[in-house]
């Protein structure tokens, strides 16, 4: 299993600790949706992103306009005018 792969499942078995579950298929086709999911916040192509630790310290900022970045991250993938 790739090392992307083994965070997702991580991930994985934390949602599935959740109340309502994470369901888990024969296929692992849900660890590639977990990966459509992360890469469609981060707006980073399939070819290069990696899931790294951040060192410990280290803070990412939130946008000062949340809407305006939320639609342009849309509108990027085509799902919004």
């Amino acid at each position: 299993m790739p090392e992307t792969n083994a965070v997702y499942e991580q991930l994985a078995l934390a949602l599935d600790r959740l109340p309502n579950g994470f369901p888990r298929t024969g296929s692992g086709v849900e660890i590639q949706i977990l990966e459509q999911i992360f890469l469609c916040v981060t707006g980073c192509p399939n070819d290069t992103a990696r899931l790294e630790r951040k060192p410990e310290g280290e803070t990412i900022q939130p946008p000062a306009n949340f809407t305006a970045w939320e639609q342009e991250g849309l509108r990027s993938r085509g799902l919004a005018n």
